[in-house]
């Protein structure tokens, strides 16, 4: 335990930027460093864009079998739904999305957010023959594009 307490102040010492004075203020040089650059780099997503990430890729996984039993029970494809077998949505592997009361916590349910989530996506990534990495690297690339991150490729 103590090991890791001073591995910690270490590393906390090693990594804090050293201060400057700028007109006679106290600044540090992290304030003028912005991160966008170097997040565009690594082609990292946004919080949210990660949370929308995590959300279809789990409901991936409800739609192909391995995603826990109590989440699958919340997405149902709205062609295995007697009498709308019939609408475009059925054919374009769409997802029943419930109805909920509560504005705040009702959408944020995995019952809504992951089948509407689903169904944001382009027909390409709900297609039924991608693999999990495939549908993995697609999907991160259709945000990063959506984000004008790859807008170059």
């Amino acid at each position: 335990m103590l090991c890791q307490a001073a591995s910690t102040r270490a590393i906390k010492t090693a990594t804090k930027p050293e201060p400057e004075t700028v007109s006679g203020s106290l600044v540090t040089a992290a304030e003028f460093v912005s991160y966008r650059p170097l997040h565009d780099e690594l082609h990292s997503l946004d919080v949210t864009d990660r949370v929308r990430f995590k959300l279809a890729v789990l409901t991936y996984r409800c739609l192909h079998g391995t995603a826990p039993p109590y989440l699958m029970d919340s997405c149902t494809l709205t062609a295995d739904v007697t009498g709308r077998q019939r609408l475009r949505s059925a054919t374009q592997r769409k997802l029943i999305v419930p109805r909920y009361r509560l504005n705040a916590f009702g959408r944020r349910r995995f019952a809504v957010a992951g089948p509407s989530t689903w169904n944001s996506l382009p027909d390409s990534l709900r297609d039924t023959e991608l693999s999990l990495n495939t549908f993995k690297r697609q999907l991160k690339t259709y945000i990063l594009r959506r984000q004008n991150v790859l807008s170059a490729l």
